[in-house]
Formats: C-alpha cells, sequence, structure tokens
C-alpha cells in the first residue's frame, strides 16, 4: 500500500495545481453560465405570470369600458349617458393602469436579473479553490467553507 499511497501523493501533486490553473478557471466560467440560465429563466416564468394576470385584467377591464359605452350610447337620458361616458373613461384609465403595472415589472425582472448576474458572477470570480492533502483527510477550502473529505484510501 505504500507504494499506491506514493503514487496517489505524486499524482495529486502534480494534479492539483494543473487542475486549479487550467480546470478551474474554465469550470468558474461554466458555473456562471448556469446561473445566467437559472435566472434567465426565473425572470421569463414571473414575467409570464404577471403577463398573463395584467392582460386578463386589462381584458376585463376593457370589457367594463366597453360595456358602459355601450350603455351610454342607448341611454336616452343625457345625464345616464354621461355619468356612462365617464365609467367607460374610468375603466380605460384603469386598463391602461394594468398595462403600465406590467410594464414597470418586466423593467425591474430584468434589472433583478442584470444585478443577480452581475453579483453571481463576482461570488463565483472571487470564489477561492483548495484541497489540502497534507493532512490525515483531504481538506476542501472554497473561500471561507472548509469541507474534510475523505480520505483516498480506506
Amino acid at each position: 500500500m505504500k507504494a499506491l499511497d506514493i503514487a496517489i501523493k505524486f499524482i495529486l501533486e502534480k494534479f492539483w495545481p494543473w487542475f486549479k490553473e487550467f480546470a478551474w478557471p474554465y469550470i468558474k466560467e461554466h458555473v456562471e453560465d448556469l446561473i445566467s440560465l437559472a435566472t434567465g429563466m426565473m425572470k421569463e416564468r414571473f414575467k409570464e405570470f404577471f403577463k398573463e394576470k395584467s392582460e386578463a385584467r386589462q381584458d376585463e377591464a376593457s370589457q367594463k369600458a366597453q360595456e358602459a359605452e355601450k350603455h351610454a350610447n342607448d341611454s336616452s337620458n343625457i345625464h345616464e349617458a354621461e355619468k356612462y361616458r365617464a365609467l367607460a373613461q374610468v375603466w380605460r384609465e384603469v386598463a391602461e393602469k394594468y398595462r403600465r403595472d406590467y410594464e414597470d415589472v418586466k423593467r425591474k425582472l430584468d434589472e433583478v436579473e442584470a444585478e443577480a448576474k452581475m453579483k453571481s458572477a463576482a461570488m463565483v470570480d472571487k470564489m477561492d479553490l483548495d484541497v489540502d492533502f497534507s493532512k490525515e483527510k483531504p481538506v476542501l477550502k472554497i473561500g471561507k467553507e472548509i469541507k474534510y473529505l475523505p480520505t483516498l484510501l480506506e
């Protein structure tokens, strides 16, 4: 077993620096891509949800505006017709508010996504990865986190 221990130690002494210098930066890029993909998917889901709700509310408000306008046109009483036209205008304004609210939500979601991507990229970039094989149990260090790994030969 001593020869195997020596071989493993030799491999780790040669492999780990190579991995850390060449492979880890490439892997970090993919981690950033995965985070970006996940935040983008979440943003799109939220957008779809808010779009459906907003469109349903807009449609309902527009329909109520049309109904009020129809009542105004059908009314023979001028005062009643004016009341219905005013009500129709209010419903059109409500529909427009729902549309603007949705646009605000979309804009905010875009901002949140951009901020999340920027922060996650900075976190991944700062992520310092190291493994210490000098102790009885290897120690994995990612940033300030420490994780004891199982020994290579048990």
